[in-house]
């Protein structure tokens, strides 16, 4: 089985396995000698055994064991955090196209009624023009301007202009 890629792995497995051979070969003291590893003159020694290559190679075992048990638990971690992260952004984007699509539906019935609006406004301007261009017509007949007096007609004298 390959972990890392780039040998960190092993080389933290390798540096644990060696840190714990030392403090084996020590009676769990160390290089340092402290709290009851082997003395000069101490005739009750606590582990004056030396550790032999099956040790060593037991606590090479146990890191690598180790190793494997962390490296198993940051992968659960792992896939249960991007689990996580998954369905938070996937309640955030369903919020946001039910919002999207609220606004969309209010926006279409804001849009027909300004088309409404318009169709009434372009009625009325036609109408008006309609009205407009009859005023505005060189011969303008009474019924135009006031109806309902009869058959009136008014025409200009010659060579006078009217403004």
């Amino acid at each position: 089985m390959e972990y890392a890629s780039n040998g960190k792995g092993n080389l933290g497995v390798t540096l644990g396995a060696i840190g714990t051979g030392l403090g084996v070969l020590n009676g769990g003291a160390g290089l340092l000698n402290l709290g009851g590893g082997m003395t000069v003159g101490n005739t009750n020694m606590i582990d004056s055994r030396y550790a032999t290559k099956e040790d060593l190679n037991m606590s090479i075992a146990l890191a690598q064991k180790d190793s494997e048990i962390a490296l198993l638990k940051s992968e659960q971690n792992t896939e249960i955090k991007i689990a996580d992260v998954y369905e938070r952004v996937m309640t955030r984007v369903n919020q946001d196209r039910r919002d999207q699509d609220s606004w969309n539906a209010s926006q279409s019935v804001a849009n027909a009624q300004m088309s409404a609006a318009i169709a009434t406004n372009a009625a009325s301007i036609a109408s008006l023009q309609n009205c407009c261009d009859k005023i505005t017509q060189i011969k303008i007949p009474n019924s135009a301007v006031c109806p309902g007096w009869g058959a009136v007609t008014i025409t200009p004298a010659n060579g006078t202009t009217t403004a």
